[in-house]
């Protein structure tokens, strides 16, 4: 995968995933999954645990919490 974003000129960041479906994507405080939705304790927000997870990631990514 490595070789195929060098060649399309794609930057590749890989993510720490420690934590990363546990943690609110809103608030940052740890939550609860349970049948495939998320929800936070803290701050109240719920959604799909893929869709918290993915915001996680992409959040990580953004903010350099990343391996190079």
């Amino acid at each position: 995968m490595e070789q195929k974003c060098k060649e399309q000129s794609v930057e590749l960041v890989e993510v720490l995933g420690k934590g990363i479906s546990t943690e609110c994507s809103c608030c940052g405080a740890g939550g609860n999954r349970k049948d495939g939705m998320f929800s936070c304790d803290a701050c109240g927000y719920t959604v799909e645990e893929k869709i918290n997870t993915a915001k996680n990631v992409l959040k990580r990514g953004m903010e350099g919490k990343v391996i190079v």
